[in-house]
């Protein structure tokens, strides 16, 4: 039986293919001077790859067609604009499409890619120099069939909030951004055998890459610090966010620099959508002496419509030029850059200029038409409107000057609003739905008035609302009415300088913040006002003299937000308390356990529950988006409970004490670090 079974093996091996596994070795490492040639095929036709395989495998790519070709061209590293950034590199080279640099380490054994600079990853029109941490390894020597390897990278991309399209929509208020770029790629060479392409046949090894790229959005919010945002701008914005993953397919040769093929195939992995493959027929590189301008096409003039501050930055344009060379287009640049700031009507020339590997440039100008939204002098500008709340006294006026620069509100009030019963105030507002943010600086007001920002329920003199105002003293006054037609509270709060005021919506919670110089906001108060979606929003101004009117200026007035559903935060009950409950929480901030502790007393005329009777207490964590993170039951009888937070991220926390017939209590805390 063992002599039947060598020679079956015997005669299994004189049958099998006379083609021996390749190993690849460092001499096909990239040098500086190297030029590889490449024809690209956008549409194989009927390509499909094969399952791992231990016996030799033959496949025919001979009926590639050539869609285009591509030449990449090896170069020292400084002759990159950014190698002062990469001082190990010793290669460069760019992209297929010709707008990135790539620095790199050749070493022995493998070929490192140190980082990279170009358009960021959602083409907000910023260029970035990014360092891969660590490096990528690209290429390693000596590969053999059978071998596998995981290479895992990432890169930081900071940016400023404005140059995000859309950022005013976010239910976030950022001093700063960032994409984060994690990238994880599993190389297996899983085949091996001979491949036939137009031109010639080759012994190769098959490695098989499965690239995740996961692409997420960071922002900084003060006092929390970064927070990953991904799923809001997703949901919010539509940004190219997450996870996406290539399966590519490359053939090895051990004498050849260019991979004989490289297939990219569909979601399924098998597949093939695209090939790249080596150009056979290519001789000497007929761009060693390019002295040819690349093409390139400017798109048609654009519209930029401005709304009133007649401000806004520039668009990237480079993203709809067609730009084309001979050999190998590096570059499409913009002049003015995107995002450059741009002010006022009229015609604004855009230089767009594509270059070339050998440094050969044209460029193309086209005229982006400015246009702005600018009402008459002294009209209101939609969807703003001036209206009196309560008693106007003599009548109030309202006006709106687009010749200052920025653009200004004013309202003159004779409205006296010293009644706690009703409000009367001057007003300039519109309709906000959901949560937003309304920033404005108070140019000046009437010593004898106050001016500020308002959030009316309705126009009722006895609506829900809250209102932050200046007098451009050290107190800042905060008003606020929980119930219609009940009387309002109101407090003063000393802020040295608040020229500057925001008033800002997060579910039912209403946060005031002051500025002297309109870049450093601090939080004056927040109070939760159970109020409903769509608020009457805008600005106020009103006299504390009756006769004597308070005339009032506003400028830099900003909105964010404001179209969106709300926020839906916990405690936005309006439900009386029949007890009189005491709770508060300490350590806050907090790093480990956080306790919450609550008093047994009852108010009058109520009488306290036996322990048996006793309802249920509960307790839930919430995030500052209202999503619940645990909950569970606070012991009856117990006065205090204890909650570890020490494995959750830093950041603002809400607990929410939840009992039978009670208004909810929701406390406020910071975990930090």
């Amino acid at each position: 039986m063992k002599n039947i079974g060598l020679l079956c093996m015997l005669c299994m091996g004189f049958l099998a293919p006379l083609t021996a596994q390749v190993t690849i070795t460092n001499a096909v490492f990239p040098v500086v001077g190297d030029t590889l040639f490449f024809v690209i095929d956008n549409q194989p036709q009927g390509i499909v790859m094969t399952a791992p395989d231990f016996s030799s495998q033959q496949w025919d790519f001979s009926n590639l067609q050539a869609s285009a070709t591509w030449q990449q061209i090896f170069q020292l590293p400084q002759n990159g604009p950014d190698y002062g950034a990469f001082p190990s590199a010793n290669l460069l080279y760019q992209t297929p499409a010709g707008n990135v640099d790539v620095y790199a380490n050749v070493s022995g054994s493998q070929v490192s890619l140190l980082g990279l600079s170009g358009p960021d990853p959602l083409l907000l029109g910023i260029d970035l120099v990014a360092h891969f941490n660590p490096p990528i390894v690209q290429s390693r020597a000596p590969v053999n069939f059978f071998d596998g390897n995981l290479t895992s990278s990432g890169f930081l991309v900071p940016f400023l909030p404005a140059l995000l399209p859309g950022v005013g929509l976010l239910p976030i208020n950022a001093d700063s951004m960032r994409i984060r770029v994690s990238i994880s790629r599993l190389d297996a060479v899983d085949a091996w055998g001979t491949l036939a392409i137009p031109g010639g046949t080759f012994d190769v090894l098959r490695q098989k890459s499965t690239e995740y790229l996961e692409k997420r959005l960071d922002a900084k919010i003060q006092p929390l610090g970064w927070l990953d945002v991904t799923d809001i701008a997703i949901q919010y914005l539509g940004l190219d966010l997450g996870v996406d993953t290539t399966y590519t397919f490359q053939f090895l040769n051990s004498q050849s620099k260019e991979p004989i093929a490289v297939c990219t195939t569909d979601n399924g992995g098998l597949l093939v959508a695209n090939v790249r493959y080596k150009d056979v027929s290519s001789g000497m590189s007929p761009c060693a002496n390019d002295n040819e301008a690349p093409d390139i096409l400017c798109p048609g003039g654009p519209t930029l419509s401005l709304d009133t501050t007649c401000t806004g930055p520039l668009p990237n344009l480079v993203l709809l030029a067609t730009a084309s060379d001979n050999c190998s287009l590096q570059t499409v640049t913009q002049a003015p850059a995107a995002g450059s700031a741009v002010s006022g009507a009229g015609a604004v020339p855009v230089v767009l200029t594509a270059t070339d590997a050998s440094g050969n440039s044209s460029s193309c100008t086209t005229i982006v038409t400015v246009q702005c939204d600018t009402p008459s002098p002294g009209t209101l500008p939609a969807p703003w409107g001036g209206e009196g709340i309560g008693s106007g006294g003599t009548g109030n006026t309202y006006q709106y000057d687009p010749s200052q620069s920025p653009p200004a509100f004013s309202i003159q009030a004779n409205s006296n609003n010293n009644s706690l019963s009703a409000d009367n105030l001057g007003f300039i507002g519109q309709e906000l739905c959901g949560d937003f943010m309304l920033t404005v600086r108070v140019q000046s007001v009437t010593p004898t008035g106050y001016a500020g920002l308002v959030a009316r329920e309705d126009m009722s003199p006895g609506s829900r609302m809250v209102g932050m105002y200046s007098n451009l003293s050290n107190l800042v006054r905060w008003e606020s009415r929980s119930v219609a037609g009940a009387n309002k509270s109101i407090n003063f709060f000393s802020k040295p300088a608040p020229y500057w005021l925001r008033l800002r919506r997060q579910g039912n919670w209403f946060i005031g913040y002051y500025s002297f110089d309109g870049a450093n906001f601090s939080i004056v108060t927040a109070q939760m006002v159970p109020m409903g979606s769509c608020l009457e929003v805008g600005l106020g101004d009103f006299t504390n003299i009756s006769g004597t009117p308070a005339t009032a200026l506003f400028s830099n007035v900003s909105i964010s937000g404001g179209n969106l559903p709300l926020v839906q935060l916990p405690g936005e009950e309006d439900t009386p308390a029949a007890v009189e409950r005491n709770i508060s929480l300490f350590p806050n901030p907090a790093r480990g356990v956080l306790t919450l502790t609550r008093s047994s007393g009852f108010s009058a005329g109520v009488e306290a529950p036996s322990p048996s009777k006793s309802p249920e207490v509960w307790v839930r964590l919430r995030n500052q988006f209202g999503q619940l993170l645990g909950a569970r039951e606070w012991p009856s009888g117990e006065l205090q409970l204890a909650w570890d937070v020490s494995q959750l991220s830093s950041g603002l926390y809400f607990m929410e004490v939840i009992e039978q017939g009670q208004a909810p209590v929701v406390l406020k805390f910071v975990r930090a670090e």
